[in-house]
């Protein structure tokens, strides 16, 4: 029976925008938007959303934040969720208080609210800017996927190589009795055959 993965491994396995260059993408297309849509309204009142609209945000931010919450755990990832979140909250804030949010351009309330969550979205995008670059020098590689033969093969050559360049580390690991477990390590895997 196959082991329940916990919400740290689901992140690395199939989420993490780091290690995984089409949801890294999909990081920098979603703030890049954003970045877009804020500067459009940067000089707009805020619009009072529908019954239909507010429905969905509520749905958003009691429901959905808590779970992408849990699964995205890097901190860029973490920023875009809590910028979406705040967001969101405030258009949510500003059905039930409008008088706050009065449709004129000097409105200071309104105007400082569109500057500030104009620059969040500016930083946000700018981390990133970093995801696909760490998923292309660091994508992730399932161990299950490696064959157990490469793996002792390279725990034993970077064995042999640290102990052919320091004599002293050798030393050390011959009284620590570490050459004869690198050489159980070098042995070819499978039952031994008695010897004619």
């Amino acid at each position: 029976m196959p082991q329940k993965l916990t919400n740290y491994q689901k992140h690395e396995r199939f989420w993490c925008g780091f290690t995984h260059l089409r949801v890294a993408w999909i990081f920098v297309a979603f703030c890049g938007w954003a970045v877009f849509l804020n500067w459009r309204d940067l000089d707009k009142p805020f619009s009072r959303p529908d019954v239909i609209e507010l429905l969905f945000y509520v749905l958003f931010v009691v429901v959905y934040t808590p779970i992408f919450w849990m699964v995205l755990r890097c901190f860029t990832e973490r920023f875009v969720i809590g910028i979406a979140t705040v967001h969101t909250a405030i258009t949510i804030f500003s059905w039930f208080a409008p008088s706050l949010f009065l449709s004129s351009l000097f409105n200071s309330v309104t105007v400082s609210i569109r500057r500030v969550f104009l620059a969040l979205w500016i930083v946000a995008f700018l981390l990133s800017l970093n995801m696909p670059v760490q998923a292309v020098r660091n994508p992730y590689v399932e161990l299950e996927k490696i064959p157990s033969c490469e793996v002792r093969l390279s725990v034993t050559g970077n064995l042999a190589g640290v102990t052919r360049s320091w004599p002293k580390l050798r030393e050390l690991q011959e009284l620590a009795g570490w050459s004869a477990l690198s050489r159980f390590m070098s042995a070819p895997s499978g039952p031994s055959r008695p010897s004619a």
